[in-house]
C-alpha cells in the first residue's frame, strides 16, 4: 500500500484527536464543558471529523460502505474512553462513546452524499 497525502491528513487528524481527548484540560474549561453538556457536542464533531477523514482516505480505492467507516470510528471512540479511565484528570463516559458514534454516523451519511464515489 502506497502512503498518500490522504493518509498523512488522517494520521495528523488522529494525533490531534488523541491529544484533545487525552491531554489535561484547565479546570475551568473542564467544569464549563461538563456543566453545559458541551463535551457531548465535542465528541460528535471530533469523531464525525474522523469518520469523514477515514471515508475520504478510502475513496481512491472504492466508495466505502457503512461498516468499513463505522467500525474504525466506533473502535477509536471506545479506545479513547478506555484510555481516559485511568487518567485522574479525565472522565470516561459511555455517553461520550455513544455521541462519538452518532457523530461518526452523521458524517458518514453526509460524506456519502457530498464526496464523489468510485467502484
Amino acid at each position: 500500500m502506497r502512503i498518500t497525502y490522504r493518509h498523512v491528513v488522517l494520521a495528523c487528524y488522529v494525533a490531534v484527536l488523541l491529544a484533545l481527548t487525552l491531554a489535561p484540560l484547565p479546570q475551568t474549561a473542564y467544569r464549563l464543558a461538563s456543566a453545559q453538556g458541551f463535551d457531548k457536542a465535542v465528541h460528535v464533531v471530533l469523531f464525525g471529523g474522523f469518520a469523514a477523514a477515514w471515508y475520504w482516505s478510502l475513496l481512491p480505492v472504492a466508495t466505502p460502505g457503512l461498516w468499513p467507516v463505522m467500525g474504525p470510528s466506533a473502535a477509536l471512540a471506545a479506545l479513547v474512553e478506555l484510555l481516559q479511565m485511568p487518567l485522574s484528570y479525565r472522565t470516561s463516559d459511555i455517553w461520550d462513546f455513544v455521541w462519538g458514534v452518532v457523530g461518526a454516523l452523521a458524517a458518514y451519511l453526509v460524506a456519502r452524499r457530498v464526496l464523489p464515489g468510485r467502484g
